[in-house]
């Protein structure tokens, strides 16, 4: 569903939502919060899919 990447040492969320890339800086170097966000990311997607 979403990926995590790096740019400018700050951890990116990545995903596509109804055919449309969208990226959403979470404003963390740190892995496991960079982790949690993402999972966070998931979520919202998911009930979106779901309406």
């Amino acid at each position: 569903m979403a990926n995590l990447s790096r740019k400018n040492g700050v951890y990116v969320a990545r995903f596509r939502l109804r055919r449309k890339e969208y990226q959403k800086s979470l404003r963390t170097r740190d892995r496991k919060a960079a982790d949690l966000g993402l999972a966070q990311v998931e979520l919202a997607i998911h009930r979106l899919a779901l309406g």
